[in-house]
């Protein structure tokens, strides 16, 4: 029969195996008040251009998802102007978005679901400003 952190009392030293127990109840628990799946975490990809902005595809840093993510936010501004930016997994569009220089965000997304291994990538499709600022949040599923 498996320990679970149930069999250690406080103060008390974890043997090898249930300090391993410990470690899995911590993991498997989702804080939900159920030990049922796993933990979930906020991922967020951040890009960042600086300059005059021009229109062109995968712009900046490319990002490769760790595991199976659903976007849940995305944060946006640029320092002057305006631009119209594009989210993708691969070269499905995860979003399209009116940048300005007052932050904005949108919980809005066309396809959202993004599979670990795909690379998320950054275009801008138009652009009459200096800067961009985007941050993508994701939840792990």
């Amino acid at each position: 029969m498996a320990l679970s952190s149930s069999d250690v009392s406080g103060g008390q030293d974890a043997t090898a195996t249930q300090y391993n127990n410990l470690r899995a109840d911590l993991i498997n628990h989702e804080h939900d008040g159920t030990d049922t799946a796993l933990a979930k975490y906020n991922r967020a990809f951040s890009f960042g251009l600086i300059g005059t902005l021009a229109t062109g595809n995968s712009q900046g840093i490319q990002y490769i998802a760790p595991q199976n993510l659903a976007a849940v936010k995305i944060w946006h501004k640029t320092t002057s102007g305006t631009a119209t930016i594009r989210l993708k997994r691969g070269a499905t569009t995860i979003g399209t978005y009116s940048v300005t220089s007052s932050v904005g965000s949108s919980t809005s997304f066309d396809s959202g679901s993004i599979t670990a291994g795909q690379t998320v990538t950054l275009d801008i499709t138009a652009a009459s400003g200096t800067d961009v600022f985007v941050v993508l949040e994701c939840l792990q599923n």
